[in-house]
């Protein structure tokens, strides 16, 4: 289905990113990974054998999503897994500059993918963003996440719109051990019985419409739950 497809894929070097990657290269799509680490971005290459296209790219920066998309070229589909490491914390103990880095790459850059992104779409096209399954099951000292993970998916509701005939899905993982998921509460420990990936996809603004191609080929091995939004 996606086969000959030019998909662009914006925190590909680790956890669902670089494993939706490699699956979309598997079935014949030609993937563009974005990554801000070097180190990293040529470990995925290598991982993956060669069978994707690599950039840099940083989501705190415009001008460099800007970039990325421009020499990407034009794309059928565009998938963002961007986010950074998080510090469980109580509202009651953090402060501010706690909370402002989750803001400025999950949020704001997802807000600039989308942005940049569009104008690359073929008009079938689609953009996946990335939420969080805080946003629907809160838990004690995650409210930073799940105030994130709840505007992407306000966000996404409005692209759609915005954006149509394109398609605007959100994807909403349960919590997934991409190699740094080791952190703590500052009141009590994290769990740590991570539970095998599990996607929720939000099918934004419009009901009939159904996942993107790439959504349908490249996770239909994991869970999958559909709600309409």
């Amino acid at each position: 289905m996606i086969t000959d497809q030019k998909t662009g894929i914006v925190g590909g070097t680790a956890g669902i990113g670089l494993a939706l990657a490699g699956m979309a290269a598997d079935a014949g799509a030609e993937v563009h990974l974005g990554g801000i680490s070097r180190n990293k971005l040529e470990q995925a290459l290598r991982q993956l054998n060669g069978k994707v296209k690599g950039g840099l790219v940083d989501a705190r920066d415009e001008d460099s999503i800007h970039r990325f998309f421009v020499q990407a070229g034009e794309l059928h589909h565009v998938v963002s897994t961007i986010g950074p490491p998080y510090q469980a914390i109580r509202v009651l103990d953090g402060r501010r500059a706690d909370y402002e880095e989750f803001f400025t790459v999950k949020y704001w850059g997802q807000f600039f993918i989308a942005k940049h992104a569009a104008p690359q779409l073929v008009p079938n096209g689609s953009i996946t963003l990335s939420s969080g399954v805080l946003s629907q099951r809160p838990a004690e000292c995650f409210s930073v996440l799940a105030s994130v993970n709840a505007r992407v998916e306000a966000l996404a509701r409005t692209l759609a719109l915005e954006f149509a005939p394109r398609r605007v899905n959100v994807v909403c993982p349960g919590f997934v051990d991409a190699g740094e998921l080791t952190r703590t509460c500052r009141r009590k420990p994290a769990p740590r019985s991570y539970s095998p990936i599990k996607l929720t996809l939000f099918r934004t603004a419009c009901p009939r419409l159904r996942p993107s191609p790439l959504t349908q080929t490249c996770w239909r091995s994991s869970r999958v739950d559909q709600l309409d939004l």
